[in-house]
């Protein structure tokens, strides 16, 4: 049997899905081309290309070709809270559901407009624990991989990782494979952190020559949208888009439907 109250604690989205609505909509893409997802327009980001031309990661594997027919995007992963100067995370659950109603709901819209085929979570609960363990990997893993490939293309790399095939999750996901009929998963996460005034303060006593020191790390990307396909029988990425925040002054609001529109688009331009 599926454990709801596991589930409840350790996911939220997939209790929703599995354990309280009857069935739940995905959907999958197509992507071919070289490099580039340029935002040059875009007045509050700095853009990681597919290929990874502006950072030396290469953000597609070598001869893989996306099919839309055999892609299902998972639900959308968010992050977004206040962070004060001790490190507390506040008004967390009402900015993260702000999250999931529109940018969430916003790429599955986009994803499915450029004929994207929908994911039915009946298949999941059929297939039984197994299959749901593996889709809770997949989820999990795969918003967690597509942070730090979105981190390591802006140049927060610790891992010193130089392609997104390099991120593997070390799960076999062939029953999931096989029970939803797709060879690929659309990983979307999505991150907007605020910096309280108290924490802008305390960050202002850190020296420019510390900061050039130390780069780039978590709490500097403070806002990420990026999107990753993750191969289903070797548990790998396959191939991600990036936008990344450098520029928080220049504050635009994610959630507001223009911009949700507007960021989506860019994300899956050329996928």
């Amino acid at each position: 049997m599926i454990d709801c109250g596991k589930l409840r604690n350790d996911h939220s989205r997939m209790f929703r899905a599995l354990c309280l609505l009857p069935t739940r909509k995905s959907y999958a893409s197509r992507r071919r081309g070289p490099c580039s997802i340029g935002l040059a327009h875009l007045s509050f980001v700095l853009v990681v290309g597919q290929a990874g031309c502006s950072s030396g990661l290469r953000m597609r594997a070598p001869g893989v070709e996306l099919i839309r027919s055999r892609t299902v995007v998972l639900p959308v992963t968010a992050e977004s809270y206040d962070l004060d100067s001790d490190g507390d995370r506040l008004d967390q659950a009402a900015r993260v559901k702000a999250l999931e109603n529109s940018l969430g709901v916003e790429f599955e819209r986009q994803a499915r407009a450029k004929g994207a085929l929908p994911l039915s979570f009946d298949k999941v609960r059929a297939c039984g624990d197994n299959c749901v363990s593996q889709l809770s990997t997949a989820i999990r893993w795969g918003a967690r991989a597509a942070m730090e490939i979105a981190e390591a293309g802006a140049g927060a790399n610790p891992s010193g990782k130089s392609s997104v095939e390099e991120w593997q999750s070390g799960r076999d996901l062939h029953t999931l494979q096989h029970a939803i009929a797709a060879d690929l998963a659309l990983v979307f996460y999505v991150r907007d952190v605020r910096w309280t005034a108290g924490r802008q303060f305390r960050d202002s006593f850190r020296p420019p020559i510390v900061r050039a020191i130390q780069g780039k790390d978590h709490d500097d990307l403070r806002r990420i949208l990026v999107a990753c396909a993750l191969e289903l029988a070797s548990g790998q990425m396959v191939w991600c888009s990036a936008i990344v925040d450098r520029w928080v002054e220049q504050y635009v609001d994610m959630t507001l439907p223009k911009e949700s529109r507007r960021l989506v688009k860019e994300l899956l331009k050329e996928f």
